[in-house]
């Protein structure tokens, strides 16, 4: 896999201005001031475990980045792509992937699947004037065994699409690919090269959203000024200015703004640091200390009230990240062991079965209008170079009884459509 070479335009960097800047003018929607409905404990529990995990895994990806290098993943595209395959685990496989989600020890199998299908719709349904949709899709070679139980939860728990196929045929991949591009709306073109000798099955996740600012930029108040990139270093960008639409905070010298999309359910947090303190921010970001960013931006400024310089950004990955290292340095090694995971939940073969690889990509594109990103995430599991062979008699057939000795052959048949045999 080819390093990344992202733009230096850091997505979590900002300059404030707190002049007025130039009024653009405000949806007449109402603001959303609380959810639909209270969120159920298990919807709590999932929200909760899938900060622990973004977190955890931000950090830990940010580790030895250069101070000039752009990162960018969804926490959410990540941990359902686990999460489905976490279904499919059993035993220590299992509290090893729920621990490292984020998971406490009390969520069983049931549990997890009840998480995922309750917080999923509920996003969905949040904000009719935003655009989002997450789609999930596994696919499962056609010579291999897969578990109807671990397909129903797929399809139940995540609303997932179940296809089987030839992975090892090239129109899979495209075929993958295809969906990927299409539940992105093309933002992220391919997700795979190609399926292996030992790919059995490939699980997927999607993410598309596009948000319009609850009160937008006014484009001829954009004007080109310097971004810091690093002490000493700066970068010409074109930067957006309006007063007012927006939310501010501070903790220990890391400003905070708050941006809304829609009727202000969805929001684009921005936490600027002191100069310089970009690496050490991110370093600290564990649950505890995001909240309490999160918990300051509270005060609302109206037009006129509050105002924020924000460079227009555009961070696209020219090649899917693999979270391998990260997600085995976070708990999960085991999932990725051949002959040491178990994901006999999965396949009857489950114990062949182990994670070969987590592929993840993303796109986000700023500008006065407002925001579109996707994302997507792809695990592929593998059998070993030495797993026994599997063939799935699934279309007509010969077949012979006979004595493998001698030779001599008793029956010799083609069944073409076949009976079942009585239940003994």
């Amino acid at each position: 896999m080819r390093p990344l070479r992202p733009s230096v335009l850091a997505p979590l960097a900002a300059v404030l201005a707190f002049a007025a800047c130039g009024e653009a003018t405000a949806p007449a929607s109402a603001r959303l001031v609380a959810l639909p409905r209270p969120l159920t404990p298990i919807e709590r529990t999932a929200i909760d475990a899938n900060t622990r995990f973004g977190l955890a895994l931000f950090r830990r990806l940010a580790e030895g980045r250069g101070e000039a290098e752009n990162l960018v993943i969804s926490p959410l595209s990540v941990s359902t792509s686990l999460a489905m395959a976490t279904v499919g685990a059993r035993d220590s496989t299992f509290a090893d992937m729920r621990a490292t989600l984020g998971f406490a020890d009390g969520v069983d199998r049931d549990a997890l699947l009840a998480a995922y299908r309750a917080l999923l719709p509920m996003l969905a349904s949040l904000d009719p004037r935003v655009e989002y949709t997450l789609a999930n899709a596994i696919w499962t070679h056609d010579a291999f065994p897969v578990d109807a139980g671990f397909v129903t939860a797929m399809q139940q728990g995540f609303g997932a699409e179940a296809r089987t196929r030839d992975l090892f045929d090239p129109a899979t991949a495209a075929e993958v690919n295809g969906w990927v591009r299409d539940r992105t709306r093309g933002r992220i073109p391919t997700m795979v090269d190609g399926f292996g000798p030992r790919d059995r099955l490939f699980l997927a996740n999607a993410i598309a959203f596009k948000g319009d600012w609850r009160m937008r930029f006014d484009p001829a108040a954009t004007v080109t000024d310097s971004f810091r990139v690093v002490p000493g270093t700066t970068l010409p960008v074109r930067m957006m200015v309006r007063s007012g639409g927006l939310r501010m905070g501070a903790v220990e010298g890391t400003r905070v703004v708050e941006l809304p999309y829609g009727n202000d359910s969805w929001v684009m947090t921005i936490l600027v640091p002191p100069p310089g303190g970009l690496r050490a921010l991110v370093a600290s970001l564990d649950e505890s200390r995001w909240r309490r960013f999160t918990d300051t931006a509270t005060v609302l400024f109206d037009a006129g009230a509050g105002g924020v310089a924000l460079p227009r950004f555009r961070s696209e990955m020219p090649q899917p990240i693999r979270l391998d290292s990260a997600l085995r340095g976070m708990g999960m090694a085991r999932a990725f062991t051949p002959c040491a995971a178990d994901f006999t939940r999965m396949s009857p073969l489950g114990h062949d079965l182990y994670v070969g690889t987590v592929l993840h990509r993303t796109f986000v594109e700023v500008d006065e209008t407002g925001t579109t990103a996707a994302a997507s995430t792809g695990v592929a599991m593998l059998v070993p170079v030495n797993a026994p062979p599997f063939v799935r008699v699934d279309r007509p057939f010969v077949f012979a009884i006979r004595e493998r000795l001698s030779g001599t052959i008793l029956f010799l048949g083609a069944i073409a459509s076949p009976t079942s045999a009585p239940a003994p």
